[in-house]
């Protein structure tokens, strides 16, 4: 009997073991992933900013009509929206990884 239990202790040890090496390698991908999701953001928060500049300035030259001005100073919210959800992500992230690593995101007090 003893022998059965030993065995299954075993099998359950090898389970958990491999759930937390699939737990580290999942969060450390979803880490690299929106790292670089970041970085596309970052970018595209860039460009719309531009964008929004030199429609402002057409639309102060009478280029343009004023929607055009509104419709790019509301691509510039909206990329900058994502870009804080991503980052917000990201940051989840992190905390999933410590944890996977064993740690506590949060330092315990004594």
């Amino acid at each position: 009997m003893k022998e059965v239990y030993y065995e299954k202790s075993i099998i359950q040890y090898r389970q958990t073991l491999y759930q937390a090496f699939a737990d580290v390698e999942n969060a450390l991908s979803n880490r690299t992933e929106l790292s670089q999701q970041v970085a596309l953001q970052e970018r595209n928060v860039q460009l719309a900013e531009k964008t929004e500049h030199l429609t402002e300035v057409r639309y102060r030259n009478g280029a343009i009509a004023l929607k055009n001005l509104l419709d790019a100073q509301e691509t510039t919210r909206n990329a900058r929206l994502s870009l804080v959800q991503t980052k917000q992500s990201q940051y989840n992230a992190y905390v999933t990884l410590m944890q996977a690593l064993g740690g506590s995101p949060i330092k315990q007090l004594p």
